[in-house]
């Protein structure tokens, strides 16, 4: 997190102050390095020092805060220089370089660098200082040692049979997360807002309070109705909303209903937005902080980030391509793809609410009895 801030925080100046088209490039190739980090590193870290009962909020805490900021970047957007607002970003970068010096390391990965002393602090300090982790820190040493042992420290141990349904879940769910649009809705809002012909204005900053709404609620119901549940009803409105999305383009450029399409595409990008916020937004990064064990979560992480990025690319890349040939049949692909999503998450993705990561882990990956005893 230290790193990615060091990245971040000059990437933000670059494009405040930028001469030219270079500093711009360079800028956003900066904050590129560090978000990267920032979005993998974040929800491991949150979920390796936060108790079972409540590490899938704590987890969607950090989600939603991230909505926030996107909320918050579209409204002021509307009002200030993007000079001004590259500004505003690297404030929270400077905040948390100075809070870092103030948290303590992952317990976790203490313990896996035989760090005992630390590690044993580390946990007490977040548990309390009256709190008998004696049975925490066991489980966490037994289940460690037991992947530590079958593990050589090399990257390519990711790729053990063992943690193939890991590997299938955590990319998989990346990948359906950006093959359903998401990305090139959010960073083109205000072209699909003119191509349906409303006001982009009203539009984006209805999209900003959704977004802020939805990361509330899922915040809410995480810990309540589990990560299956959530995903499924996400992943079943996005595809609905998006069909409605779909139609009223399909009307306008049919010539129907002329009146009321706009309405439609606005209520139906609305309704996506609040869908996707509630769940398939922001559970495929709590589930993958939370399936690998620490003896490959580095290449794991590697991994599925590199996956939801570049599918994130891909998706800005082609989206204005794929407006032009046919902005009917783009919404209807992407809400195909939305219910693609319920078959996998109900065919594949298994229930982690209430358990600990040790749990988790052990019952997905396959450990010898011997090594757990």
């Amino acid at each position: 997190m230290l790193l990615s801030e060091l990245f971040c925080t000059p990437g933000w100046l670059a494009i405040a102050f930028a001469k030219d088209a270079w500093w711009l490039d360079i800028g956003r190739l900066l904050i590129g390095f560090g978000i990267g980090l920032l979005t993998y590193a974040v929800p491991v870290y949150v979920a390796e020092i936060t108790p079972k009962n409540l590490r899938g909020r704590f987890t969607a805490a950090s989600q939603m805060l991230t909505s926030c900021g996107f909320a918050l970047s579209y409204c002021v957007g509307n009002i200030i220089s993007w000079r001004t607002l590259a500004l505003f970003g690297a404030i929270p970068c400077v905040v948390q370089l100075a809070g870092l010096f103030f948290i303590p390391e992952s317990p976790r990965w203490l313990a896996k660098h035989g760090r005992e002393k630390e590690f044993e602090s580390a946990l007490q300090r977040l548990r309390g200082k009256n709190v008998d982790i004696s049975v925490e820190a066991m489980d966490i040493r037994v289940i460690t040692e037991a992947f530590e042992n079958d593990s050589k420290g090399r990257a390519l141990d990711l790729f053990q049979r063992r943690y193939y349904y890991s590997i299938i879940v955590g990319v998989g769910l990346m990948l359906l997360q950006q093959l359903g649009g998401n990305s090139g809705l959010v960073y083109y809002s205000s072209t699909i807002f003119t191509e349906a012909g409303f006001s982009t204005i009203i539009g984006t900053t209805s999209l900003a309070i959704i977004l802020m709404v939805a990361a509330v609620v899922s915040l809410l119901l995480m810990d309540v109705f589990g990560r299956r549940t959530l995903l499924m009803v996400s992943s079943g409105g996005t595809c609905l909303f998006l069909c409605l999305v779909g139609l009223s383009f399909y009307l306008k450029e049919h010539g129907y209903l002329e009146e009321v399409t706009p309405f439609m595409a606005f209520a139906g990008l609305l309704g996506y937005l609040a869908a996707f916020g509630v769940g398939i937004s922001g559970i495929p990064w709590v589930i993958m902080s939370e399936i690998f064990p620490l003896s490959v979560k580095a290449s794991a992480g590697s991994l599925v980030t590199l996956t939801n990025w570049s599918c994130s690319w891909l998706m800005s890349y082609t989206f204005n391509f794929m407006l032009e040939w046919s902005s009917a049949g783009t919404f209807f692909i992407f809400a195909g793809v939305c219910g693609v999503t319920v078959l996998f998450v109900w065919k594949l993705v298994p229930e982690t609410k209430g358990r600990t990561l040790e749990e988790i882990q052990a019952k997905i990956a396959y450990i010898p009895q011997q090594d757990i005893q």
